[in-house]
């Protein structure tokens, strides 16, 4: 039950509310099936870049600012950067997009998982810089799944991958794999995940199939929050992005629109 939670759910906003972020200005970045909103926490309108500039699609995927300031976009048909009025787009890419992104150390990655189906990856370097050596890690190697759709380094330098087999904790030697567990009612609330988030007490968020899992990494523990269409105090429905505002509250972007905790 998340009700005892200081909750505001906002059913629709621009349709199925695919990621959201918190941009250099304040505002809140939406990405959905129907283009990008900005949104104050009161009112959304649509975004675009400018009037010649477009971005690739309007069906959004998924959305990264980096240190820098930038805005970066996934859509179904390419990437782009929004940074000081300018739009980039990656034509080298592949253009269906990448299934995950990520910044470590002022670089940007992306993983893609091959279309021919087989169970492995591939690492994209977007943004390359000089004497950069990538390794690749696939089931082979412990990875619980090849298809990876989000990748986090929490702060205490552990890097977590969530698939649709499980979470996975890589130390830089192993992978530690959580699934749920018969009988055990602090493990993970299902093998498919859909978002991954760290927020700033340390604890981490997972959406999953049966809903929203926040994990404690000092006691190993799993809670579990459920919507529950008859319950307005229930989340909104199926969770795929999480994010944190500069205030400190939680952002739930869901198929429905948003919630807030």
């Amino acid at each position: 039950d998340i009700g005892h939670c200081a909750h505001k759910a906002w059913k629709v906003i621009g349709g199925s509310t695919k990621t959201i972020k918190q941009t250099p200005d304040g505002y809140l970045r939406t990405g959905t099936d129907s283009g990008s909103y900005r949104f104050d926490g009161v009112r959304r309108e649509p975004w675009q870049p400018g009037r010649i500039a477009s971005l690739p699609s309007n069906a959004i995927r998924k959305l990264l600012v980096s240190g820098d300031g930038a805005v970066w976009t996934d859509t179904d048909k390419g990437l782009d950067s929004w940074k000081a009025g300018n739009l980039t787009l990656y034509p080298e890419l592949p253009r269906e997009g990448v299934d995950a992104f990520a910044e470590d150390g002022g670089r940007i990655s992306g993983s893609k998982a091959p279309i021919s189906g087989d169970n492995s990856s591939i690492r994209l370097p977007l943004i390359e810089g000089k004497d950069i050596h990538f390794s690749h890690f696939t089931t082979e190697q412990g990875l619980s799944q090849g298809r990876v759709d989000h990748i986090m380094q929490d702060n205490r330098g552990f890097l977590w991958f969530s698939t649709y087999n499980g979470l996975n904790r890589f130390e830089g030697y192993r992978f530690q794999i959580y699934k749920p567990e018969a009988g055990n009612p602090n493990s993970i609330g299902g093998v498919f995940l859909y978002a991954l988030f760290q927020d700033r007490s340390g604890a981490l968020w997972l959406a999953v199939d049966q809903g929203l899992d926040r994990f404690d990494p000092v006691t190993g523990k799993f809670l579990h929050f459920r919507s529950n269409p008859d319950d307005p105090a229930s989340l909104a429905g199926h969770v795929e992005h999480i994010a944190q505002d500069r205030d400190g509250m939680l952002w739930l972007a869901t198929r429905n629109g948003l919630d807030r905790l």
